[in-house]
This record gives C-alpha cells, structure tokens and sequence, in this order.
C-alpha cells in the first residue's frame, strides 16, 4: 500500500462515528431486490461493511433485478471495495447518501439507466482507485462533487455519453495514475485541475475522439515535471500528442495565469543575461519555447542566467521557490 492511501484510509478511520457498528467481514454481494431490502435486518444497527460490497451479477450475463438502494442508508464506511456494474434496472444511487468513505476501490460500470453519479455526495476519500466505466450511459460526474482524495488511480474511460467530469474540481490528491481514454464525447479536462501533479505517477490520454482541450493546470504542471510518464494519443488537434499539449499549456501560461509579482525578473525583454530576485532559494529552472519544448533547464539557479543560445521569441520561464511553482513570460530580442 502506498504512503498516499495509508495517509488517506488513517483519516478516514477519524472520520467514522465512534459507535459506528461494523459487519460483515467477509463483505456482501446483492443481486436480488430483495437482498437490498432485507440488509438492515440480517444486519441491526451495522454502517461499516468490513469487506466488500458489491451490487450486481456474480456472472456479467445474469439477470439483475435491483431497481433501488435504498435499504442502504445506513451505511457510513466500506473497508474494502464498493462495485456497482451492470443493474440494468437502478435508475441512481440514491440509497448510498450516507458514505462518508471507502477503503478500497470505487468502480462503476454499465448501469444502463444510471446517468450519474448522484447518491454519493457525501463521499470524500477512496483509499483505493476510482475506476468508471460509464459505457453509453453516464453523462456527467455530478455527485462526487465533495470528493478531495483517491489512494489509487483515477481512470476515467469507455464512458461515450461522459461529457463533463467538473464536479471532479475538489479533487487534490491521487497516489496512482491518470487515466482518460476511449470517452468518445468528452471535450474537455475541466475538473482535474486542482490535482496536485507531484503525486501522479503516470498520465495516459488516449482514444478521446472529440478531447481537444488538455491544458489543465495538473496536466501542465506533470508533462513539465521530472521523470513524467506521459502518453497522449488519438485525441482531437491540440490535444494529439504530448507537443500539442506542451504549446496549449505555454499559451495558457501566458493568456491566462495570473503571473506572480513577488519576483522581478530583468532585463525581460533580454538577448545575453537575465536574473531573477526576489530569493535566494531559486531552483529548478525550465524555459520553454512556444510550442512547448524545453529549451533549458538547471536545477539549482545562479544569477546571472545566460540565455545568448535562444532564439528572438516569447518564452515561459518556470521554476519553484520553497515548492512553489512559479511562472513568467519572457521575450529574448
């Protein structure tokens, strides 16, 4: 287990009830209505499954018939996994108000009437990944509106009527990988904005046929990081590939970042020298050109900064002071 997810499952721990009552060690699996409808009554008094819950088919062809959840408000906290796939029947998830969180992983798949994810408002953390799979049903994400932190890897993919993941905007921290692929409707990333790059470990967007707009600002900030494991293909002009992506992030860098005044950065426009003051503590230096490759690096920063080998042009310097990531705009004559 990740340091992320221990961090993640310890809060979670706080977060439940102390009279919470636990059950069902070796988790539940519901496949009749009338399973869904009995749970408080094999179970008094229980909120926190131990195991696994899970609602849908034991064998993906069977018939399910469960058409509400709503025996299951009482439930606070899954150890383990929640998976809800293939109810043909349940029209949201409604029922499932009251989970605060889940340990394990969150997967949703092919639920033909579900078009969202409403039902899971009051959920906050995953220990483990979030995995949806909305098929040519789910439309948006709203619901999971209050979620701010997965242990795992966010995958996002083969959902073709998906086409806003905003209510995703709460969201900052993941402890896996990124990955959006094979949303046929999905335009934009808005809603993974607010992730905090340095925990991904990897970033796929690939097979998205109408993506074309990819410059969020965690996207940005990882393709640039060091060690970044990126793969970008298959998606609309702009967001074809990693370069495409690079350009769209300096042209958002320029347009549209409130650039920081604490530093001063001189002579800007420059043809030899420049410097950068406002701190000693200067480090990790990029320079990115306009298409979004990086021109220059240094990692622990000197003043004065030659930059005679760049072309006349507009750049973005990028660099970090006390982990701060700190961007400027600057014109070599």
């Amino acid at each position: 287990m990740n340091k992320i997810a221990s961090i993640i499952i310890f809060l979670s721990f706080l977060s439940i009830d102390s009279y919470s009552q636990t059950c069902l060690p070796e988790g539940i699996t519901f496949t009749t209505q009338s399973q869904v409808d009995s749970f408080q009554i094999a179970n008094p008094g229980c909120s926190v499954i131990e195991g696994s819950l899970i609602i849908g088919p034991e064998n993906s062809w069977d018939e399910i018939n469960i058409s509400n959840l709503d025996s299951l408000i009482v439930i606070t906290s899954i150890l383990g996994d929640l998976k809800v796939w293939n109810n043909d029947l349940l029209p949201n998830l409604s029922g499932l108000d009251s989970l605060i969180n889940i340990e394990g992983d969150l997967k949703i798949e092919t639920n033909s009437s579900v078009e969202d994810l409403l039902g899971l408002e009051a959920l906050t953390t995953i220990g483990g990944n979030l995995r949806i799979y909305g098929g040519n049903y789910i439309t948006s994400l709203n619901g999971v509106d209050n979620l701010s932190s997965v242990g795992g890897d966010l995958t996002i993919s083969y959902s073709n009527a998906l086409a806003d993941i905003s209510s995703l905007s709460n969201l900052t921290i993941i402890g896996g990988a990124l990955t959006v692929q094979n949303n046929a409707t999905l335009d934009n990333l808005v809603g993974l904005d607010n992730i905090e790059y340095s925990l991904i470990t990897s970033l796929t967007i690939s097979n998205n046929l109408n993506l074309s707009n990819c410059a969020v600002l965690s996207v940005c900030d990882y393709i640039t990081s060091e060690n970044a494991i990126v793969q970008i293909s298959n998606n609309v002009s702009a967001c074809n590939n990693e370069g495409q992506v690079s350009a769209a992030c300096i042209s958002l860098s320029v347009d549209e970042m409130e650039l920081t005044s604490d530093f001063l950065l001189y002579p800007n426009p420059s043809s030899a020298f420049i410097t950068i003051s406002g701190s000693s503590n200067i480090e990790n230096l990029s320079i990115f050109n306009q298409i979004g490759q990086k021109v220059y690096s240094e990692k622990q920063v000197q003043n004065p900064i030659n930059v005679s080998n760049l072309e006349s042009g507009i750049y973005i310097l990028e660099f970090q002071v006390d982990k701060k990531k700190v961007r400027e705009k600057l014109v070599i004559e």
